[in-house]
């Protein structure tokens, strides 16, 4: 073999694959990673184990399940109701949708890990919520491995609250070359375990890559006829919980159609006139497209300010597993945006905030500035681990 034209691997652990093949961030955020790693030189791959054969089993049957309950509502057997049909609908169209993206723009699903990898990455997303030997990189034996973390998320403050984590973590991360984080607070919290360890705050990966890279993903052909308010929400519980009519009422205020995609349980409670399924390009389109966007979600937040499109931030209800919003208050406070980000009581007093003239050229100075940063330290890192 000509040494001087191998491409050495590098072993990634992310968030699993059932998030991969579901939750447009995650697909996105592993994407732009393996990006920018092909850029620095690398040949990625996504980490597979064995000890995941349980997890692939149960979601094989979980699968099967759905596929069999929505045939025997097309044929008038109906186990669940027209509401129940859509959301497995647009669970099967995702999952579909997903798994072809993955493929052509990523890699094959089924990935091995290469037997001559040394540098194994944990990133990004919320991989170190959970105590999970796969995300720590305690499951990678190797004696010459080396580890190193970027921009990797959790929730930060259910993690610094628990005794059992923070041991965890502490005897896991100490394995580790060089350690990111993607929020403020993590780094706070992991420094106080690591005080010796210079740990640094870095990008989320969807932001290593600019709105051009993504526009290279899809066509031209708008996904909207009209001029559209769209709304990119997930982990709602209930009707109640969507703001469908104040939604509606904004739209119709502004002449627009009113079009929401939802995940995560949000797509059981979306109305089917407004309801998109979105393939992970009509997703990005959808960005690039829209009048006003309003999101929940952290990702759909990057995309807007990516496409620069004027947005709204909803605050998710607090859920007993942790707080959803901190990352969003946190990317919202560094960029001066804080009266983006609204609880859906007060959405109906937002329409000036939502119209009102957005500082790109700041906004961008900003993003760009820490990009360069977290391309320095990724690169940095990569090399002194050789």
């Amino acid at each position: 073999m000509d040494e001087t034209h191998f491409t050495p691997p590098i072993g990634i652990a992310t968030i699993n694959r059932n998030f991969l093949l579901s939750n447009y961030g995650s697909l996105m955020q592993h994407y732009a990673l393996r990006q920018v790693l092909k850029q620095l030189g690398y040949a990625p791959f996504r980490m597979d184990t064995t000890s995941r054969f349980t997890e692939e089993r149960t979601r094989l049957y979980l699968r099967l399940k759905r596929r069999f309950c929505y045939l025997l509502h097309q044929i008038g057997i109906r186990p669940y109701t027209p509401e129940g049909a859509r959301f497995v609908q647009s669970i099967l169209f995702r999952e579909k949708s997903f798994r072809r993206f993955y493929i052509d723009n990523i890699a094959p699903i089924i990935e091995k890990q290469a037997a001559n990898c040394k540098k194994y990455l944990a990133g990004s997303d919320q991989i170190w919520t959970e105590c999970d030997s796969d995300a720590f990189l305690t499951s990678i034996q190797k004696s010459d491995a080396q580890k190193i973390a970027y921009a990797v998320s959790a929730d930060w403050q259910l993690c610094g609250d628990d005794p059992r984590w923070l041991s965890e973590a502490g005897a896991a991360l100490s394995s580790f070359r060089h350690i990111s984080l993607r929020e403020k607070l993590g780094c706070e919290i992991c420094k106080k375990l690591l005080p010796d360890m210079d740990i640094t705050q870095t990008l989320d990966p969807v932001l290593l890559l600019t709105r051009d890279d993504y526009s290279m993903l899809v066509s031209e052909l708008p996904v909207f006829r009209k001029k559209t308010l769209f709304c990119y929400l997930l982990n709602i519980q209930s009707t109640e919980a969507l703001p469908v009519a104040q939604l509606a009422k904004l739209a119709s205020k502004w002449d627009m159609q009113l079009r929401i995609c939802g995940i995560q349980g949000a797509e059981l409670f979306i109305p089917e006139k407004y309801q998109l399924l979105l393939s992970p390009e009509d997703f990005i389109k959808c960005f690039r497209d829209a009048v006003f966007v309003i999101t929940n979600s952290f990702h759909g937040c990057l995309f807007a300010l990516l496409f620069q499109c004027p947005f709204l931030c909803l605050k998710q209800e607090p859920r007993k597993t942790g707080n959803q919003n901190l990352r969003q208050q946190e990317l919202l406070e560094w960029l001066n945006l804080e009266d983006r980000h609204i609880s859906r009581d007060n959405l109906d007093g937002m329409t000036d905030v939502l119209r009102r003239n957005l500082d790109w050229q700041s906004i961008n100075e900003k993003i760009s500035m820490r990009r360069i940063q977290s391309f320095q330290w990724l690169t940095k890192s990569l090399g002194e681990s050789s």
